[in-house]
């Protein structure tokens, strides 16, 4: 389901923007677009929480965004200045594969005492694809010049992660914010004047997001943000002022017991509306209507289990569909075929070089994600050989790294194909003997640190607090349109509910 978000001065993205309590909450974030005819889809979100055991809680943030890389603009207020980094959609896609709520159909066949055998359908929640748009090259890059206590606003921090240019800025009132934010690229609407007021009373600081130069929107990435003793809250105040006319949400935590909402509902989708003769399609209105049944401020519990024990599950056959129907990606038999089979354009692909989305076993295996060996490397063909011996897993960040260092596919006409290239190179799927630019020098110390930075950490990051036995992991599920969104969702943690594993047969 998509919806297009418009108006006759702006297409504006809010993304969802992700917030937590401690002392003041990180509070509602979207993203600001200039002015123009561009319509910008927003349809759903995931975000993370890990809270780790020194109280210590990162946050990943998905950013989806489809339009002219010179339209992207995000905004997060913050209660405190934040360690801003980068993450990956890999770990969103492994904890989609292993939590989605899944429906299991079985069928008898039998004619005249010939029995056919059974069959059944799995539907489970596939990997995603971040909506994005054309290649557009983003000739700028840059704020526009601002000084020091300009309109009360003062620039706390100008750095760069990943493909963000951003800036932390800190005013003394709404009015000044909004001229700056308006000064900046970032087309503010007026309406937003009392949410940013609210922000500047309580001294809290704005992460400002900009591709930087040269960056294309087909390398925007999940935003990693970390800060100290905080709980989980989903600002949904902001976003109100843009928002599609159904935004899901999926909100995932890693902490010290269940994820429970405090000022929302927790409400369970009636079963028995549910339509199997379908493929249960009809899903995510089934959580609709229960999420309106509570004047639409409810989240629906789909998965929560000890983290150290939840793992990606075998599909029942090869067949599954995308079960909240968030992305609009139907798995089929293809997704499960093997590198070298005949499979469509567009299937996904697991870090074994399978082409499938759902590697079953573990979340995240780090020996996948290991750069042992490659700062040794010098040419853009043993960085391949590398990569065939079992090197890095290839996901589509990892893809674009390995493109951007050596240019191998645009140099062998797979340029508009760059993931299913690097996912073949490391299946071995790729004839060395005809690769062109082979000899290609490259820079491997720098891939490496980004490497490091951009995959490893994050992934770690999950991966560790996955493996701690004294954290749950929670996922839950939120449905909501603009009118209803007058609150921030806020989550407590509690260890003596009980699990909640989502999955229906028939």
């Amino acid at each position: 389901m998509h919806a297009l978000v418009s108006s006759r001065r702006l297409a504006l993205l809010f993304a969802t923007a992700i917030s937590v309590f401690a002392t003041s909450a990180w509070a509602c974030g979207g993203c600001f677009s200039p002015p123009g005819p561009n319509l910008v889809v927003q349809d759903a979100e995931r975000i993370l929480f890990v809270r780790d055991a020194a109280g210590k809680t990162t946050v990943t943030v998905e950013v989806r965004y489809s339009g002219p890389a010179d339209n992207f603009a995000w905004v997060l207020p913050l209660p405190k200045l934040p360690k801003v980094g980068v993450g990956t959609t890999y770990v969103f896609d492994r904890l989609d594969q292993a939590t989605a709520p899944r429906f299991v159909t079985t069928r008898q066949f039998d004619t005249e005492g010939c029995d056919f055998g059974d069959s059944s359908a799995s539907i489970g929640c596939s990997s995603a694809e971040m909506a994005t748009g054309g290649a557009n090259a983003f000739p700028g890059g840059a704020f526009s010049q601002d000084i020091d206590g300009k309109n009360g606003v003062v620039v706390l921090e100008k750095n760069q992660a990943g493909p963000y240019d951003y800036q932390i800025i800190q005013g003394n009132d709404g009015a000044g914010l909004l001229k700056w934010l308006n000064d900046n690229g970032f087309d503010t609407p007026s309406t937003a004047l009392p949410i940013l007021q609210s922000h500047a009373a309580k001294g809290d600081v704005f992460v400002a997001f900009k591709l930087a130069s040269g960056a294309d929107v087909a390398e925007i990435r999940p935003v990693v943000l970390e800060m100290q003793d905080a709980d989980p809250c989903v600002p949904l105040r902001l976003t109100s002022i843009a928002a599609a006319d159904e935004l899901a949400v999926i909100v995932y935590t890693l902490g010290p017991g269940r994820a429970v909402p405090k000022n929302h509902l927790a409400v369970t989708p009636n079963p028995l509306r549910l339509r199997w003769d379908g493929g249960v399609e009809n899903y995510v209105q089934v959580v609709a209507a229960a999420i309106d049944e509570a004047a639409g401020r409810a989240f629906v519990p789909e998965f929560a289990g000890p983290a150290s024990s939840v793992q990606v599950r075998e599909t029942a056959s090869n067949f599954g569909s995308d079960t909240t129907v968030l992305y609009g990606k139907t798995v089929t038999r293809a997704d499960f075929l093997q590198v070298g089979e005949d499979v469509p354009t567009g299937a996904q692909f697991n870090d074994n070089g399978q082409r499938s989305v759902w590697q079953a076993g573990a979340l995240f295996d780090k020996k996948h994600f290991s750069t042992a060996g490659l700062k040794d490397l010098k040419t853009a063909a043993a960085l391949a050989s590398w990569l065939e011996a079992g090197g890095f897993a290839v996901v589509a960040e990892t893809a674009a790294m390995f493109e951007d260092a050596t240019g191998l596919a645009t140099a062998n006409g797979r340029g508009a194909d760059v993931l299913a290239f690097w996912v073949e190179v490391r299946a071995g799927a790729v004839d060395f003997d005809t690769l062109k630019n082979g000899n290609a020098t490259f820079d491997p110390a720098k891939l490496a640190a980004d490497l490091e930075v951009g995959i490893v950490e994050p992934i770690f990051v999950v991966a560790d607090a996955l493996a701690d036995a004294k954290l749950t992991l929670s996922r839950l599920h939120m449905r909501i349109s603009a009118d209803e969104m007058d609150r921030d969702p806020i989550f407590a943690f509690n260890a003596t509910l009980p699990d909640v594993n989502v999955e229906w047969g028939a």
